[in-house]
């Protein structure tokens, strides 16, 4: 009787099944802002973090699987990178992610909370 042979599942080896991480794509980011600006890996490798001007804000991939941006102290994303995927390379990713947070940093800036106060 001849032996069936199962064929052997697809096992890269650590760090090796993608050409950059989530972390690096905030590194990345944070390089393209500048000074005061620094990028992290979140825990897991699963989010990145880019801090800078007081506010942290974080890359992460949602459950679509789509890239977003969020605020650290908020769970819904500022803006979802939809037409990007890892053949884009890291530089333009980074770039794209980069020009959202000054986006959001412009924002920041040009619509300041009001105090209860002023309500």
């Amino acid at each position: 009787m001849a032996s069936k042979t199962a064929s052997r599942p697809y096992q890269p080896a650590p760090g090796t099944e993608h050409p950059f991480s989530i972390g690096d794509i905030a590194f990345a980011a944070a390089r393209i802002l500048g000074d005061g600006f620094a990028g992290d890996s979140g825990q897991w490798g699963v989010t990145g973090l880019v801090h800078g001007l007081g506010d942290t804000w974080v890359v992460e991939v949602d459950h679509d699987g789509d890239l977003a941006l969020r605020p650290s102290d908020d769970f819904e994303a500022i803006h979802y990178f939809t037409d990007l995927s890892v053949n884009d390379g890291l530089d333009n990713i980074a770039a794209a992610v980069a020009e959202a947070i000054r986006a959001n940093i412009v924002y920041i800036l040009t619509h300041p909370l009001k105090d209860h106060d002023e309500t």
